[in-house]
């Protein structure tokens, strides 16, 4: 297990360390990009060069490699670009990690030079980015940047018909409920009634059960025939000798 781990650990160590490599390789490629740009653009003037040709050899190799940008200047030294905006004479900077790297050596006399990109890690331009006193300058001829999308407001909507809906529907609602607590009222004393009739009618039954349990009574009739008034008939009630 101790050998898997350290193992482990070493295999770790080594891809951190090619990564590092890797993105070592791709700045320098990069800074080689520029300082190429930079040489076919810088013989491209006599030397001295005048401030308008610095920041036409800045513009240029900003523009031939996507990602970097000029350093704007509010004052000292400072090169003006074609559209007017004015912008360090020597400097360069890579907009993703604001880092940036003196380029010409001894701007505008007759012994400058390409000085850089160089192998250093450049500048860090963010506290002067911050307090205003740089601006990261797109060169001339660059696409603007795209704004993202905005979305259109969304028109006030109008809730008034969708309350008063809402207030109609509870008055409705509340109709309806008064309506089942009446039927329900309605259907307790229909209940109460169907008992008290559901009694009454087992109580006859009942009686009548027992009437029909009992024998008739023994009926005795005589009669005789009168001129006067025809044929009388007397009926008694035969008592029932076991009850």
């Amino acid at each position: 297990m101790r050998i898997r781990a350290v193992l482990v650990t070493i295999l770790c160590l080594f891809a951190l360390a090619f990564g590092y490599a890797t993105a070592g390789a791709q700045t320098t490629a990069q800074k080689n990009a520029v300082r190429a740009t930079l040489e076919v653009e810088f013989a491209k003037f006599p030397k001295p060069h005048t401030a308008v040709q610095s920041a036409a050899i800045l513009n240029a190799a900003a523009l031939a490699n996507p990602g970097w940008v000029l350093l704007g200047k509010k004052g000292g030294n400072r090169c003006p670009l074609s559209d007017g905006r004015d912008i360090s004479c020597d400097f360069l900077v890579f907009e993703a990690t604001k880092r940036g790297w003196d380029v010409i050596g001894s701007v505008g006399a007759p012994n400058s030079s390409i000085s850089g990109p160089n192998a250093s890690a450049g500048e860090d331009m963010t506290p002067s980015l911050a307090n205003g006193s740089r601006t990261l300058e797109r060169p001339v001829g660059s696409a603007p940047p795209v704004d993202p999308p905005v979305d259109p407001p969304v028109p006030p909507v109008d809730l008034t018909p969708i309350l008063n809906r809402l207030s109609a529907l509870e008055a409705a609602n509340s109709v309806l409920l008064e309506e089942i607590n009446r039927l329900k009222t309605s259907s307790n004393e229909a209940t109460s009634r169907l008992g008290s009739l559901d009694a009454g009618l087992s109580a006859a039954l009942e009686r009548l059960f027992r009437l029909e349990q009992k024998p008739w009574p023994a009926l005795k009739c005589s009669g005789r025939v009168s001129a006067l008034f025809g044929l009388p008939i007397q009926c008694n009630v035969v008592p029932d000798v076991n009850p």
